[in-house]
């Protein structure tokens, strides 16, 4: 699996040449073309091609024996050949016969791994192994979420609320359950492997905590449709378990902050800052969002809501596995530079995500648009992004070292 690291960094340019063209449809729209159909194959590369393909590398290279890994290459290639049909398809028909078939392929082909990975680690008692069960168990569960869209547009409900919903549990279960515990997992096994010390048994109760409460805290994305009081109710109650879980799990690491500071590179330092401080404020968001007059308010401001998900994918998911390679992996100084410029510009598209509803209040309407902004720091990112796929050494042989 080793040779196939730098994989998941082409995908992750290409999903953010399609995110400047999303942006791109916003100051010149492109005659013809169905801003739905390329989001959904932006969503899928970066969900799939970046997010999943980092976290199937990881949980093989740390869990699976180098000899028993054959099959599992094997299916990983055949995953690159479906998603770049899926990068095809998606923007041509969205949801349609060939995108929903390669889709469904490849979570099939998901769940033959899932269905392996879990015979190979079901004797081990690392954290790490049991934080990456957990993941793959939500991965399935999401899966209900597309599955269903079928069904759905079959019987005439493709612009109903249960549209929305099915879309909605799918994105919940995959950021929340699969990648948090994914980065959960990564994470712990980083730990392990730099032999720093901390209390195994007060790690898994707390993440039993966050999986605990991952259900209920669905309800969160569904608060927009006013289901009624007793939801709201549910959500926020899930969504203090899980603040106060985040809590529990910075008073079990302070103790090993020594250690980290000692054996992790100083940039993974600044980077998994960076994580812990978006997690925070995704976390108290969410449980702001429990209140029927932020949901609404989160339900009126679209791009609220795209930059509570960036938060969410990008500085917690994405800045850690970022970390994630540059702590294994021997990168060169642009890999660094792609993070600090990927790093300015994301900062600077949540700020102008969260301002862009009352841009022309703040700034007049004499000053340059919201959109013309928001494609200038797309661009730095695809920039970026080009910058982390160079900074992989040609020398580097060895991963995980």
């Amino acid at each position: 699996m080793q040779k196939f690291v730098k994989i998941p960094f082409i995908f992750l340019f290409v999903g953010s040449l399609l995110g400047v063209f999303l942006r791109l449809q916003f100051v010149s729209p492109t005659p013809g073309i169905n801003y739905s159909n390329f989001l959904h194959g932006h969503s899928h590369v970066m969900f799939l091609g970046w997010v999943f393909n980092v976290l199937l590398i990881g949980f093989t290279l740390n869990h699976i024996r180098e000899d028993d890994q054959r099959g599992v290459r094997l299916l990983f290639i055949i995953l690159q050949f479906l998603l770049l049909g899926m990068l095809v398809s998606f923007p041509i028909q969205g949801y349609g016969f060939f995108s929903i078939l390669l889709s469904t392929m490849h979570t099939l082909a998901a769940f033959f791994f899932i269905a392996k990975f879990i015979k190979k680690v079901k004797s081990m008692t690392s954290i790490s192994a049991w934080c990456a069960v957990v993941a793959l168990v939500f991965f399935m569960i999401s899966s209900i979420g597309p599955f269903s869209l079928g069904y759905l547009m079959a019987s005439g409900l493709g612009k109903s609320q249960w549209y929305f919903f099915s879309i909605y549990f799918y994105l919940h279960f995959q950021y929340n359950g699969f990648f948090f515990f994914g980065v959960l997992s990564l994470f712990f096994n980083l730990l392990e492997r730099r032999q720093i010390p901390f209390d195994v048994f007060g790690a898994k109760r707390i993440c039993k905590m966050f999986a605990f409460a991952c259900v209920p805290a669905y309800f969160l994305s569904v608060l927009w449709a006013k289901p009624g009081i007793s939801y709201n109710v549910v959500s926020a109650i899930a969504a203090i378990i899980q603040l106060v879980a985040f809590m529990a799990m910075l008073g079990l690491l302070r103790k090993v902050f020594a250690h980290m500071r000692t054996k992790f590179r100083p940039e993974v330092q600044w980077l998994l800052i960076v994580v812990t401080m978006a997690l925070l404020i995704k976390l108290i968001l969410q449980l702001l969002s429990a209140f029927p007059i932020a949901a609404q308010l989160a339900y009126e401001l679209r791009p609220v809501v795209i930059a509570y998900l960036h938060l969410a994918l990008v500085g917690v998911i994405s800045f850690f596995l970022m970390a994630w390679y540059g702590e294994l992996e021997r990168v060169s100084i642009w890999f660094w530079n792609g993070i600090k410029l990927f790093f300015i510009c994301f900062i600077a598209m949540e700020i102008c995500l969260v301002l862009s509803p009352w841009w022309r209040a703040i700034f007049g309407v004499h000053f340059i648009s919201a959109a013309d902004v928001l494609l200038f720091f797309s661009i730095g990112l695809s920039i970026s992004c080009l910058l982390l796929m160079m900074g992989f050494s040609k020398r580097a042989k060895a991963f995980l070292v």
